[in-house]
């Protein structure tokens, strides 16, 4: 068994807050993920990003209970009715090359808080449930990968602050 750990330096989207049907804030913005992959059979370069795992912007009524979007690995967007779509959410691609020809690759990835300038404490969203499409490598070792997962608010009453909320993720590839 062998682990590719990849390390994504920041993740976000955009967020609008309302109040009385305005929006009145302009919260995060989407960064632009990089994987670094550390073992000896997987190089960085073997791991491109194709498309950005985002939720889209989107503008929340209020945080008086969690609210969820959630964007699957088919690409389907689900959002809760306290949370207004702008723009959609996409699910994420990666092609991954120069794994092991016609195998299976395992991923996991834990669940991820994103706070404001990615400081790690105060007010936050979590990002859970992440799922993906059990991507299997060709005859030529490559596979694509399809990341989707749910970005939950804390449903603490507190107001999200304006800012960049991000974190790191971190992805793992058994195979």
């Amino acid at each position: 068994l062998i682990k590719a750990r990849l390390r994504t330096p920041q993740v976000g989207f955009i967020l609008y807050v309302m109040e009385h049907n305005r929006i009145t804030a302009k919260i995060g913005i989407l960064a632009i993920a990089m994987l670094l992959a550390s073992s000896a059979d997987v190089r960085a370069d073997s791991i491109h990003i194709v498309r950005n795992l985002t939720f889209g912007e989107f503008a929340t009524r209020d945080n008086d209970s969690p609210h969820t979007i959630l964007v699957d690995a088919s690409n389907n967007a689900t959002y809760d009715p306290a949370l207004l779509q702008i723009t959609p959410a996409e699910r994420g691609e990666f092609l991954l090359e120069t794994f092991p020809p016609s195998t299976p690759l395992s991923i996991s990835i834990p669940d991820t808080n994103l706070t404001l300038n990615g400081g790690g404490a105060g007010i936050h969203f979590t990002i859970s449930n992440f799922t993906h499409n059990n991507p299997v490598t060709d005859p030529s070792g490559d596979a694509t990968l399809y990341l989707g997962a749910t970005l939950t608010t804390t449903g603490s009453t507190q107001h999200y602050g304006t800012g960049n909320y991000s974190e790191g993720i971190e992805i793992t590839i058994n195979y």
